[in-house]
């Protein structure tokens, strides 16, 4: 073990270089991937780290599963999140694909969740918390994120598929070191005028910040 892996004490983060410099427990940096096919480009690029600290960005977020994910978390605690926005496609096999991610040959660089591994180079932040709201439930990503957690020391948060008691308990014990969330959240949707339901990684993401910045992680 280096004298890096060495810790004692909590470690946080502040960063200043932001519109509100923000300082929290390192282990509270959450890490998202996720659509959005009406986000800005510019802001948030397809298949780039986008840092954040704050709820300034979230309006260019659109109005996809990335603006609704990032709105839940923010409305509860700023927070600092390493952002992936990766392509919308209505085949499930390629959508899989885009989020799960890999190496792009022409750039030598990281896709979808895997750019999670640039984020401390990138950044200067490492993830510990991650989530793929909306398409977590799908057990292709929910394994792929809990490996690109483990690799990072850190804990995916993933979504179930709300059908039954018996049918959670089969989901969850496909995990092996995970947060799995079965029940879903239901809210007035602005963007749809309606009521909706949507998967909780998001939520339990902004709370466990949440009760980590009022409590400490430990609690």
């Amino acid at each position: 073990m280096t004298m890096r892996d060495k810790l004692h004490g909590v470690e946080h983060l502040y960063l200043p270089d932001l519109t509100v410099p923000i300082d929290v427990p390192a282990a509270s940096v959450g890490f998202i991937v996720a659509t959005s096919a009406d986000a800005d480009a510019d802001v948030y690029p397809i298949n780039e780290i986008v840092l954040m600290a704050s709820d300034a960005l979230v309006s260019k977020a659109g109005t996809g599963v990335l603006g609704k994910a990032l709105r839940e978390i923010y409305k509860q605690q700023p927070a600092i999140m390493v952002v992936v926005r990766v392509d919308v496609d209505a085949d499930e096999n390629t959508q899989v694909a885009n989020l799960i991610g890999g190496i792009d040959n022409e750039t030598n660089s990281f896709t979808g969740m895997q750019l999670a591994l640039a984020a401390e180079s990138e950044t200067g932040a490492i993830p510990r918390l991650f989530i793929a709201p909306e398409f977590s439930h799908i057990e292709a990503v929910g394994k792929a994120l809990e490996n690109i957690a483990r690799k990072l020391r850190g804990i995916p948060i993933i979504e179930g598929l709300r059908d039954g008691l018996s049918a959670s308990i089969q989901d969850k014990n496909k995990y092996d070191e995970a947060i799995f969330f079965d029940n879903g959240i239901k809210y007035f949707d602005a963007d749809l005028a309606a009521n909706v339901e949507r998967g909780g990684s998001a939520t339990v993401l902004g709370h466990i910040v949440r009760n980590d910045y009022e409590r400490g992680y430990w609690t």
